[in-house]
């Protein structure tokens, strides 16, 4: 089981039981598969620490089989070159010196009509996605008082989540839920133990849309820095997205 740096972040805004209870909760999940039962302020950030471990799982099993199969076959087989049967009578180059004339031929084509069925289009097809992470970035940072986005890296955990709600529910969306992030005292750590909301939390699956959907709403009890979340946080699943896919 790997314990990532990042987890520094979750852990800072938890006492020394709560991280103790969730490090135990990594270490019991790992080992037996079954979901810890959290009542602290740990279960917040236990679905992102718990898609971590999934994801790894995945990852190994994905590597075992694979090596399984390739040695199944005698390991891995190794790839033709231009002169591997005969160098003197290099038959696999000559073959592809027959056949350049005809891939070229079909590449030239290929270019043509990609052309003609980008023409219509002025921006390179991930160009919205580009502008759209940067309004969410911009609209993020723009909130006062919670960690700011440093940077969102093609291919991240974090810009798989992103791209995931920004394709689910709109750029739109993305930004209202944002704008309720900004005047939630709950989110913005005026309550009880100063949690305050991250970005990684908030591009969870399940996390985002309690907070579009207004669970963390100001409600009755803020000005004492009560915790004003609905009632419904009192069940011992609260807020537990549970296993996902990022």
């Amino acid at each position: 089981m790997k314990l990532w740096t990042s987890y520094s972040a979750y852990f800072k805004m938890l006492s020394a039981a709560e991280v103790g209870r969730l490090t135990m909760a990594m270490i019991d999940y790992k080992s037996s598969g079954e979901e810890p039962e959290l009542s602290g302020n740990e279960r917040f950030v236990w679905p992102a620490i718990q898609q971590d471990i999934d994801e790894a799982q995945r990852s190994a099993e994905a590597y075992k089989k694979k090596q399984a199969e390739n040695g199944a076959k005698g390991g891995r087989p190794r790839k033709p070159t231009a002169f591997s049967e005969n160098p003197k009578n290099p038959s696999l180059f000559s073959e592809t010196q027959k056949s350049q004339g005809k891939r070229t031929k079909d590449y030239g084509q290929r270019t043509k009509d990609n052309t003609e069925a980008n023409a219509s289009t002025s921006e390179p097809p991930d160009e919205s996605l580009r502008q759209n992470i940067q309004r969410v970035v911009e609209a993020w940072n723009g909130i006062a008082g919670i960690a700011k986005i440093e940077r969102i890296n093609s291919g991240s955990k974090r810009y798989q989540c992103l791209k995931a709600r920004l394709d689910e529910y709109g750029v739109d969306k993305v930004l209202a839920a944002i704008e309720k992030v900004k005047t939630s005292d709950f989110l913005l750590g005026k309550n009880r133990k100063g949690w305050a909301i991250v970005f990684d939390w908030f591009v969870l699956p399940n996390n985002f849309p309690k907070v579009l959907e207004g669970n963390y709403d100001n409600r009755g009890g803020d000005s004492d820095g009560t915790d004003s979340r609905p009632d419904s946080r009192k069940s011992k699943w609260e807020n537990l997205p549970g296993i996902i896919d990022l």
